[in-house]
């Protein structure tokens, strides 16, 4: 190991006030650090680059030359029930190949006794307090850009504050009686921009019928944190604001809930406030489309909203059928004649009684506006 190499190491002390900053940018302990730094400190007897992390907070490391052999190691103090989430920044995924490695060593383990990381993240409870090491093989060598989080067990991502016996929900009307229950929290894979990531969330989940979750707000900020165009922290602030008394909603393209996987917010109408006993909400009758297509059934009933206290983000969709949309023509371009054609189609959904849908609107709005918190 050469030991010519400069002796210092530009660590950032977590910062003060974190409480005080932006959502999605608070709690960022940043640094970059240089291939020679990480030689300094391995030449200096450590054995690892230490990240110092306050729970709930995230260091981002951002590494611009490589040492010779592309390994990186950085150390960790955690304590036991602590859960350690590693992500690779997307930007930075074209770094990351079949050879790559990151790799996670208990206190006083020589073999890492956790599975390697998947698609660019790495997250798992730590059984035992002290230091944990993280190794990660770079082959190739390159530059790259790593975040790192220590999250304690009530942190919202992980606890979404709420037991499922809590909150009272009533599907009957559905046909369905199964009552919420707890979802873990799902990161988003750092090559995967278009997956529905989730903090913790209280759920019902029924594929292709219906979708309700509870979850923190503050973990949603906290989640979406990537700069990938989809402009959560904008999106959130705007249906806050759609929702105060008086205040004229956003357009549902605007909201947070403006695509499904990979297919966008394509087709909009009915829009309507639904005031309930712990949250107001924005719902609509949707499609999800890319290209842009004719509106057909089912629809999908979108349905999010805030508690009144502020701390609870709701989402609810539905699949929802009705006869203006069942014939149509086939495939036509986007132009003025599939414009023309969708706002047609909205024009007559608008007209339409609640109860020519199936299921009936109100009773989709009924379970919206009977959701009650604690």
């Amino acid at each position: 190991m050469r030991t010519d190499r400069p002796s210092t190491l530009p660590e950032r002390a977590a910062a003060q006030g974190m409480r005080n900053r932006n959502p999605l940018s608070r709690a960022l302990d940043i640094a970059t650090l240089t291939g020679a730094s990480v030689w300094a400190c391995l030449a200096a007897g450590q054995e690892a680059v230490p990240v110092q992390l306050t729970p709930g907070t995230t260091a981002i490391r951002r590494l611009e030359h490589a040492p010779t052999d592309g390994r990186y190691a950085f150390s960790v103090a955690a304590s036991r029930g602590q859960t350690l989430l590693i992500e690779w920044d997307p930007a930075s995924m074209s770094q990351y190949d079949s050879d790559s490695k990151l790799r996670v060593f208990a206190p006083g383990e020589r073999e890492p006794p956790f599975p390697e990381d998947a698609q660019g993240q790495w997250m798992h409870v730590l059984r035992q307090s002290g230091v944990y090491r993280v190794v990660l093989d770079l082959p190739a060598g390159k530059p790259y850009v790593l975040r790192m989080t220590l999250l304690d067990p009530r942190d919202p991502r992980l606890d979404p504050g709420l037991r499922p016996e809590e909150v009272w929900i009533d599907l009957a009307a559905l046909g369905i009686h199964e009552k919420l229950s707890l979802q873990p929290f799902t990161p988003p894979p750092a090559d995967l921009t278009v997956d529905e990531p989730w903090p913790a969330s209280l759920a019902i989940v029924r594929t292709g019928k219906i979708e309700v979750r509870i979850m923190s707000v503050e973990a949603i900020r906290n989640t979406f944190w990537r700069d990938d165009g989809s402009e959560w922290e904008k999106r959130l602030a705007l249906l806050e604001r759609s929702l105060q008394p008086g205040v004229k909603p956003a357009a549902p393209f605007d909201l947070p809930m403006n695509r499904i996987d990979e297919a966008e917010l394509d087709f909009a109408a009915v829009e309507k406030r639904v005031d309930g006993t712990s949250f107001r909400a924005l719902r609509w009758v949707a499609t999800f489309s890319t290209p842009p297509a004719v509106p057909r059934n089912p629809f999908t009933y979108v349905a999010e909203g805030i508690s009144r206290d502020g701390r609870y983000f709701l989402l609810m969709r539905a699949a929802v059928t009705h006869p203006a949309a069942i014939a149509g023509p086939g495939d036509i371009d986007d132009g003025p004649e599939l414009q023309a054609l969708r706002a047609h189609i909205a024009g007559k959904l608008a007209a339409a009684p609640s109860s020519s849908y199936q299921p009936d609107l109100a009773t989709l709005d009924g379970i919206v506006a009977s959701l009650k918190l604690p």
